[in-house]
């Protein structure tokens, strides 16, 4: 079965791109108070997951919007730096971002 394929793109005013692929939400580019101000992605209830294997820097504000933005929902996040959840640990928000979850090593910060 074919994946379904709806992009918005925000490159243009934010830096930060996402794509909504099935029932996965991909975030690609810089994930940094600058890129985060107007990012606000149309999403559906078929996601179920937030894929930031495309983030390319973070920053503590970035974390923040991701927890902010998609609280309240059942979203997994999943393909996120290592350096990430080191970030979010520093928070207390271990549990959502667990060590099993986290795929690659990127540079953030």
């Amino acid at each position: 079965m074919a994946s379904k394929t709806c992009a918005s793109d925000h490159a243009d005013s934010t830096g930060l791109r996402y794509a909504v692929v099935a029932d996965t939400l991909l975030l690609t580019g810089d994930l940094t108070s600058s890129q985060v101000e107007a990012l606000l992605p149309s999403i559906t209830p078929e996601v179920k997951r937030v894929d930031l294997s495309g983030v390319n820097r973070f920053d503590s504000a970035g974390l923040a919007w991701l927890v902010t933005y998609f609280s309240g929902t059942q979203m997994q996040f999943v393909n996120y730096p290592t350096r990430l959840s080191q970030l979010a640990d520093l928070y207390g928000l271990t549990p959502l971002f667990p060590a099993s979850a986290s795929s690659h090593e990127k540079r953030g910060c």
